[in-house]
C-alpha cells in the first residue's frame, strides 16, 4: 500500500469490515465463512498472535466471534514488515497484512523476494503503471484491478523457488500465468533461455503443460 493513501485505506477498510456479513457460507450474502476446523482456526489465532508479539500494529478484528462454530472475526494488521512471519507464511484465514512502499522499484524488488509464486495483483488508477509494474512480478496469475476473478477453464500455473506441491511435472521452460484484462484471458509466457515475455492467444497444451511457438 503506497504510504500516501495508507491511512485513508485503513479507514475506509476498517468501515467496511465493521458491515462484514459473517456467518453461513451457503447464503449467498455472506462475506466471511467460518474456518473449516478448530485446528485451523488455532493456527490463525497463533499466526494473530505472532503479528502482535513482532510488532504489527492490529487495526482491527483479532478475536473468535461468540457464535456456535469456528468463526474469527476479519483481521488487518498495519506497519507490517517484509521479515515478519504473518508477510511471509500463507496463513489461510481472515487476515490481512498491509505493508507500506513508496519507491515503485523497491516495491517490486519486495514483493518478488518470496518462495512463493502463485498469484499476485496491482491496484491502480494508472494503467500504464499497472501493465508496467505487474509485467516485472513473479507470479503465475497476474491481475489488475481485480483479483482471483479468472475461470478455472483458464490456464494457469506458478513461478517457486521451492519444490512444488502440485502433481506431475513442472513446466521446465514456459511457467504460463493468466490475465485478466478487459475481458479477455491471455497467457504471458516467459521462455527462461531468450527471457522473452509475449502474449498468447490460442495455446497447445502438451504431457499437461502449455507450449508456444517460438518462431
Amino acid at each position: 500500500m503506497h504510504e500516501a493513501i495508507k491511512d485513508k485505506f485503513l479507514e475506509r477498510l476498517s468501515a467496511r469490515l465493521r458491515e462484514a456479513i459473517i456467518g453461513d457460507p451457503l447464503d449467498e450474502a455472506t462475506n466471511f465463512g467460518p474456518m473449516v476446523s478448530e485446528r485451523q482456526m488455532k493456527i490463525v489465532q497463533d499466526y494473530i498472535e505472532i503479528g502482535k508479539s513482532e510488532g504489527a500494529r492490529l487495526i482491527c478484528g483479532g478475536g473468535r466471534l461468540d457464535r456456535d462454530g469456528f468463526y474469527l472475526e476479519p483481521t488487518v494488521f498495519a506497519d507490517v514488515r517484509d521479515d515478519m512471519t504473518i508477510a511471509r507464511e500463507e496463513i489461510f484465514g481472515p487476515v490481512m497484512a498491509v505493508l507500506d512502499f513508496t519507491d515503485e522499484t523497491d516495491v517490486i524488488a519486495r514483493a518478488n523476494d518470496t518462495e512463493f509464486g502463485l498469484s499476485a495483483g496491482v491496484f491502480t488508477n494508472d494503467l500504464s503503471r499497472a501493465h508496467r509494474v505487474i509485467a516485472e512480478l513473479e507470479a503465475g496469475s497476474c491481475f489488475i484491478n481485480s483479483y482471483n476473478d479468472a475461470p478455472v477453464e483458464a490456464p494457469f500455473g506458478e513461478m517457486l523457488r521451492r519444490p512444488s506441491r502440485s502433481i506431475g511435472p513442472r513446466p521446465p521452460t514456459h511457467p504460463v500465468a493468466p490475465m485478466y484484462l478487459g475481458g479477455k484471458h491471455a497467457s504471458r509466457l516467459r521462455d527462461r533461455r531468450c527471457g522473452k515475455r509475449r502474449m498468447c492467444y490460442g495455446l497447445s497444451v502438451k504431457r499437461g503443460w502449455p507450449q508456444c511457438d517460438r518462431n
